[in-house]
């Protein structure tokens, strides 16, 4: 009680509220409302990955990761071989492109498209967390955070792995 007379307060003054404030307190209420919007910012981060996966320009560890993947699953090397490619990361960094290039097709298409897929899953998870620690609100300006954010769409629809350890410790 002294703590909000010193502030200047008083308890049993009713609390002003603005109409801003109404309104959000009505769309709260609202059991889905967060759910829907998460949903919808899920197809935007996937719109925006199809778009930077199919227009952004390849880079030599992509090229690599694919490559080297594809001649693991194969078998025509294994990882760490004699006079083999050169593995300087773990061995699952490969393999799970090489795995995936032999159920569909071998290129770049179906490695970033699977990375957009891998993103998705990734916006679940974290709505899965934020929903979990903080409530529907805050899953849903978590899951916003990240999809409403060019640079790390961008940088999660390549198909390196940075996106799938990403997804895998969420």
């Amino acid at each position: 009680m002294a703590w909000v007379i010193i502030w200047g307060l008083n308890v049993n003054t009713p609390v002003i509220t603005t109409p801003t404030m109404m309104i959000l307190k009505k769309l709260e209420r609202i059991p889905w409302l967060a759910e829907a919007a998460a949903a919808l910012l899920g197809l935007v981060y996937a719109g925006w990955g199809l778009f930077f996966a199919h227009t952004s320009n390849s880079l030599l560890d992509e090229g690599a990761y694919l490559y080297k993947g594809f001649l693991f699953v194969a078998g025509r090397y294994w990882p760490y071989q004699d006079y083999g490619p050169w593995t300087n990361h773990m061995p699952l960094s490969f393999l799970i492109p090489g795995a995936l290039q032999t159920l569909f097709e071998p290129g770049l298409r179906t490695a970033r498209n699977f990375m957009v897929v891998v993103g998705l899953v990734m916006l679940v998870g974290i709505w899965l967390l934020g929903k979990r620690f903080g409530g529907r609100w805050w899953a849903l300006f978590a899951v916003a955070a990240l999809a409403l954010s060019p640079a790390l769409i961008q940088f999660y629809s390549i198909g390196v792995t940075q996106g799938l350890v990403a997804c895998m410790l969420v």
